[in-house]
């Protein structure tokens, strides 16, 4: 039997992480700034009423639709071009640890340029927001769960595990082309539906820890670009839900897999030995035939000398 053979992940190594997981970050920053940018749209177009009605009544699905967009660029073949196989998200790097693809320093190593490239992102924008104003670029706001921290943990860990077995089972059943479609389209169907219950399903604690420390208004430090304000950031409990359910969630995938693969090895094992006792079976049955021929030579041959 022929078996599908995976493609092998290969690191793209840290300047190319680095400059991937800021693109992804710094461009997915830009999705409220595409909802306002639709909004004054519609003002021009249709009416301020409608702009208006339309944010109140249909504000939240406008943003998941903007994200989905986003997302399929990110996860498609011209921005992977770019990102030749960048994680983008340091939970991808806890998973292949658990699955045992790479090393912990590997992974370690690999999570912390993500970690760094989002916090850079983070304050680009703040930059930008500075000078462009409200307005124009809005400010953001630091993530904090909704739900108390087991619910926020068990919330990220199941989003991280049901997207992971999604986007395996896209990779692995779908065209090249439907893949990216597929993975957004997942992904915001999770979110949707936690409705930022307990978590938000962010399944990216850069993303938190960044947003604390450009926009977190508690810190003692006011200095966004300071390492006093980083360390103080990455102190705050509200990242802890984020970075626990990450974990979970990857320990959760691997786990899943390591089954699947034992039972798939099983299943082959008992195919292989199928195999061989048939093949046994029909050399055993050729054998009887092969006597049966030759005894029926050798009489005939005796018969011709008896003649002759």
């Amino acid at each position: 039997e022929e078996e599908e053979e995976e493609e092998e992940w290969h690191n793209p190594g840290v300047r190319r992480e680095f400059a991937s997981a800021f693109a992804m970050a710094f461009g997915m920053l830009f999705v409220p700034v595409q909802k306002k940018a639709l909004s004054f749209v519609t003002s021009k177009v249709v009416s301020v009423d409608a702009a208006e009605t339309l944010e109140r009544t249909r504000g939240n699905e406008i943003f998941v639709a903007l994200l989905f967009v986003n997302l399929q660029f990110y996860f498609g073949p011209v921005f992977g071009r770019f990102s030749k196989g960048s994680c983008n998200n340091p939970t991808v790097y806890v998973l292949r640890f658990f699955m045992g693809q790479i090393s912990f320093a590997e992974a370690f190593g690999g999570a912390m340029v993500v970690v760094f490239a989002h916090v850079i992102a983070f304050m680009c924008y703040y930059v930008l927001h500075l000078h462009a104003g409200e307005n124009i670029l809005p400010a953001g706001s630091p993530i904090i769960a909704t739900g108390s921290q087991t619910e926020a943990i068990v919330s990220e860990a199941a989003v991280a595990f049901l997207n992971f077995l999604a986007f395996d089972f896209a990779l692995k059943t779908m065209p090249k082309g439907v893949q990216p479609v597929f993975g957004a389209f997942f992904y915001c169907f999770v979110i949707t539906v936690e409705k930022c219950k307990y978590s938000c399903g962010y399944m990216n604690p850069a993303v938190v820890l960044s947003s604390h420390i450009v926009w977190g208004k508690t810190m003692k430090s006011k200095n966004v670009f300071s390492f006093e304000r980083i360390f103080e950031a990455v102190q705050q409990e509200a990242n802890r839900p984020y970075a626990y359910g990450a974990v979970l969630g990857s320990l959760m995938t691997a786990a899943v897999a390591k089954v699947i693969d034992v039972v798939a090895s099983f299943g082959r094992l008992g195919r292989s030995k199928k195999s061989l006792s048939s093949s046994s079976k029909r050399k055993s049955g050729a054998r009887p035939a092969e006597t049966t021929t030759t005894t029926a030579r050798s009489a005939r041959a005796a018969s011709l000398r008896k003649r002759k």
